[in-house]
């Protein structure tokens, strides 16, 4: 296999760990409008904005650690000034969909921790 085989290959992961933690974030969303997963996470919501906060910390983490190993396989097309900037702004727009969406997460269970509901045992 060749070095920029392997590269594009590293490039394909990094996009599904990106999408990958999007419809996580966007399923655990969805279950939220349930009310019974609501009140069930109310008591919780610190361990569970936790929990959560821990799947973009290591999506960051592999993302750094894959683009870095695919900068040195692309060497010699690093040595091209647009080319590394285009490979850069792409990795921070990876990191920043998943920080953006981490925090849409964070302000949903946020939300569900303030349904009046829950207290009353109307949901």
């Amino acid at each position: 296999m060749q070095r920029g085989a392997v590269a594009d290959r590293i490039v394909t992961y990094c996009d599904a760990l990106v999408a990958f933690s999007l419809v996580n974030g966007l399923a655990f969303l969805v279950a939220l409008g349930e009310p019974d997963i609501r009140c069930s996470i109310a008591g919780i919501a610190g361990f569970v904005a936790i929990v959560s906060g821990s799947i973009p910390v290591a999506s960051t983490l592999l993302i750094i650690w894959l683009r870095r190993f695919e900068q040195r396989l692309r060497v010699e097309e690093v040595k091209d000034e647009l080319v590394a900037r285009f490979w850069n702004v792409v990795g921070i727009f990876r990191l920043g969909l998943i920080w953006f969406f981490s925090v849409v997460v964070w302000i949903g269970i946020w939300a569900a921790t303030k349904d009046t509901s829950c207290e009353t045992g109307i949901g």
